[in-house]
């Protein structure tokens, strides 16, 4: 059985980054449900950080003999069953909201001027992708709610920033857009 969990991938659009990636791809396994485990289905996926290796149970050319192939896959971060949301957003979300929030400024010190898209105005994507049930809709809230609350508390100079203080909206207001369509 291998519904093995959303895969998380973060962007950032500015050239400007800590080691100069533009994009950071992780994967998080879920965990067996009630159900499966009743139907004693094949927990088919194994995380071991930064790999994910998918476990697939096969039948030679003979049609008798059985074996198991192995396919092992790299990321940025991989996340096992045992991973909380906030240890997902502390790995692929946070950093992205403190660039975003220190102006583009590579390490989030508050001290850079992110061209992002152009403007000046530093920009970052979170989203997650994966099969209908794998829990995209479950990880993505949470990681919602931790953005909000650090932008919130970044811009207020409290902490998770740079803490001096001095962080500001330029303009009147801040857009803060979260979608969750589900194209299944």
């Amino acid at each position: 059985y291998v519904d093995d969990g959303a895969m998380m991938i973060s962007t950032s659009t500015s050239t400007s980054t800590t080691r100069g990636d533009k994009i950071c791809v992780c994967v998080r396994k879920r965990r067996l449900g009630p159900k499966e485990v009743l139907r004693m289905e094949h927990d088919a996926v194994t995380c071991l950080h930064p790999t994910a290796t998918v476990h697939s149970a096969r039948l030679r050319v003979d049609g008798i003999s059985k074996y198991c192939d192995h396919n092992t896959f790299v990321f940025d971060h991989a996340f096992d069953e045992f991973s909380s949301t906030e240890d997902v957003y502390r790995h692929a979300a946070r950093p992205l909201v403190r660039y975003v929030c220190a102006g583009g400024a590579a390490g989030g010190d508050g001290s850079g001027s992110g061209s992002g898209n152009g403007n000046g105005v530093p920009r970052g994507t979170v989203f997650a992708y994966g099969q209908t049930g794998s829990g995209k809709t479950y990880t993505m809230g949470g990681i919602q709610r931790m953005v909000a609350e650090d932008i919130f508390s970044i811009l207020a100079g409290n902490g998770n920033g740079n803490g001096n203080g001095n962080n500001r909206l330029d303009g009147n207001s801040v857009k803060i857009g979260f979608s969750s369509e589900d194209t299944a």
